[in-house]
């Protein structure tokens, strides 16, 4: 299988994983589990508000939206472009992803962002096994 058909199907993948969450309920993966947001964390929620072309939401859910397709198209064109652009590309959106995340996390006042431990499901399912 190529480079290029293996990042279709991997991108195809998550999205099915990250729809398949949505619809459940469990939302984002690893705050469910750890009650930790990760640096994606309101990235479908803000996608969701794109396709109603509500903007200011999507920029409220996740204020670097406007990089998925960016970041999407790099990986699809991963071969046919300057391995030094791509990378380039992809190490500054992994920056941004962090920095926003730090600030989101310890200097805004996010509802979006937050560290409960105590509202993930490895607490839960510990402090149920430690009760009884």
């Amino acid at each position: 299988m190529s480079k290029k058909n293996s990042n279709i199907i991997m991108l195809l993948i998550t999205g099915l994983l990250i729809l398949a969450a949505y619809i459940l309920g469990i939302g984002c993966p690893i705050k469910y589990m750890t009650g930790i947001s990760c640096p994606g964390c309101g990235m479908t929620r803000a996608v969701f508000e794109c396709f109603h072309f509500n903007f200011g939401a999507a920029f409220y859910y996740h204020p670097l939206f406007f990089t998925l397709p960016v970041i999407i198209i790099v990986l699809l064109l991963w071969k046919r472009i300057p391995a030094h652009a791509g990378n380039a590309v992809m190490i500054s959106c992994i920056a941004a992803y962090l920095a926003t995340y730090v600030i989101r996390l310890f200097f805004l006042k996010d509802t979006v962002v937050a560290i409960e431990p105590e509202k993930g499901f490895i607490v839960r399912i510990i402090t149920g096994i430690v009760r009884n």
